[in-house]
């Protein structure tokens, strides 16, 4: 365990913090438990990113948390209407207690050895060693059981122990450390890059919810472009999408520039629909209407997000190729939409033009 006190030997300083998430370490110390942040906050932190989550974790029980009224707190809420993306100035903050961490299944999480430090047995439960720092903002002392500090210095992304084991508890796990890799650089170590080789098919069997959000994190997380590219080079696309889009996204130099304007592109309030339509968009091309429809139910199978969002997708791609007359894309040119374009549309349509700006830039 490597314990590091105060800004010469760490980066980090209460005042970095959430003044919700101090509120909660403080009063939980008060109550007489250990409390402090991990996870992802101290991670981003230390990379000088500010997040949008903080975790706490706490020696108080779960009933102890439910209790107290302490177990969640947020600063401005997110909007949950489930139809609109934001890269903004959202905050959650969350407790956890060390004794059960909800991310490992229980039954796994009872039989697993102790070492008789119970913040140790918490650290070790993370998936990866830049996630596991434990950062108490009242004595400035952060403690690191896994070398996660070291990690962050080196730019790696490494798991904590045997990356088989970390990477089956979860299986859209694969996919998240690519995105966590791209969207902050981080190179991936190599035993754990081959263990996700190894478990590149678990993907396929995920729960649709964790397959949605996944697929949702994987186009919005600002570094697309580079998170297809590790995907394929890890074999995860055979298994995230259908056949037709794999070719074209391992392939197509017109998909790379779409995503390269997504990830150039500011989301807050945009329609979770442009991220289903920039695929369609680029794997159909100028294609027949029963072409944008066949892809659509393909990738529709594989990640059942709303039927409204599917309509919105397929139906802002079939105006932009020119299908307008098509009845999948009336819904947006009729009535108020014939003098003002779907938000879709709008948003789908300025991508796809900054893609083409791109090609026009380096003269193809």
């Amino acid at each position: 365990m490597a314990e590091v006190r105060g800004l010469a030997a760490h980066p980090l300083s209460a005042r970095m913090f959430h003044p919700a998430g101090l509120d909660l370490v403080r009063r939980l110390q008060a109550l007489g438990h250990r409390a402090f942040f991990t996870g992802g906050c101290v991670r981003d932190l230390v990379l000088r990113v500010y997040p949008r989550d903080f975790d706490i974790g706490t020696s108080a029980t779960g009933a102890e948390l439910a209790g107290s009224g302490m177990e969640r707190a947020r600063g401005r809420r997110r909007d949950r209407s489930g139809s609109t993306l934001s890269r903004g100035d959202t905050i959650d903050v969350d407790v956890f207690p060390m004794d059960d961490p909800p991310w490992i299944p229980e039954a796994e999480w009872r039989q697993q050895p102790r070492s008789g430090d119970v913040a140790r047995d918490f650290a070790e439960a993370f998936d990866f060693t830049v996630n596991a720092l434990q950062y108490d903002p009242v004595t400035d002392l952060l403690v690191d059981y896994v070398d996660g500090l070291h990690d962050l210095e080196q730019r790696t992304l490494r798991a904590v122990g045997d990356p088989d084991r970390q990477l089956a508890r979860n299986r859209v796990a694969v996919v998240r450390a690519v995105i966590l890799a791209c969207k902050r650089g981080l190179a991936i170590e190599p035993r754990t890059w081959e263990a996700m080789r190894r478990n590149a098919r678990a993907f396929s069997e995920a729960m649709p919810n964790q397959r949605n959000e996944t697929l949702i994190k994987l186009l919005s997380c600002g570094a697309s472009a580079r998170a297809v590219g590790m995907s394929g080079e890890l074999g995860i696309l055979d298994h995230l999408f259908p056949p037709a889009l794999v070719d074209v996204l391992a392939s197509s130099a017109r998909m790379d520039r779409y995503l390269a304007a997504l990830d150039a592109e500011p989301l807050d309030g945009v329609p979770i629909a442009v991220l289903p339509a920039l695929l369609l968009c680029g794997a159909t091309g100028g294609a027949s209407a029963e072409e944008v429809a066949r892809m659509t139910a393909e990738l529709a199978a594989r990640f059942p997000l709303s039927p409204a969002i599917w309509r919105d997708a397929s139906a802002a791609v079939l105006v932009l190729h020119g299908r307008a007359g098509h009845p999948r894309a009336s819904g947006l040119r009729t009535g108020a939409a014939r003098r003002r374009p779907s938000r879709t549309l709008e948003a789908l349509e300025r991508l796809v033009v900054a893609a083409h700006a791109t090609q026009s830039s380096c003269g193809e």
